[in-house]
């Protein structure tokens, strides 16, 4: 009882902590939030919306032992930003600009602290 306690506790910690610490050493990106607008039946498709949002990231590429898989190609980038930077879970129907340079999100991996999400690693392909 006393040990999930304490978990709970430094949980609530990691996610903000991971905010400031991204928030400090990150590099500005523009986050594009896309998701399924209305249908319109005269081109039979529904248009997406978007959302930009200015947020810090941690953005890497991605190195020699990465490439094992096939999901990864060159060019590829790592770009690791706070959970609490955002109210729902990145999907790969959203886009991030880095350097003015747009890149489609490929893959979301979610790394939790307990029960919460602390970060997000999105895999991002030009």
């Amino acid at each position: 009882q006393i040990g999930s306690h304490i978990m709970t506790e430094l949980d609530a910690e990691i996610g903000p902590l991971a905010l400031e610490l991204i928030d400090e050493f990150g590099k500005s990106i523009n986050f594009i939030s896309v998701v399924a607008g209305n249908y319109d039946p005269t081109t039979g498709e529904a248009m997406p919306n978007s959302t930009n949002k200015a947020i810090k990231a941690i953005v890497e590429d991605y190195k020699g032992q990465d490439y094992s898989s096939d999901l990864i190609e060159g060019g590829d980038k790592k770009v690791t930003v706070a959970a609490q930077a955002f109210n729902s879970i990145p999907t790969t129907s959203d886009k991030v600009e880095i350097d003015g340079l747009s890149y489609t999100i490929q893959a979301v991996k979610v790394v939790y602290s307990g029960d919460l999400a602390a970060i997000y690693e999105l895999q991002a392909r030009i």
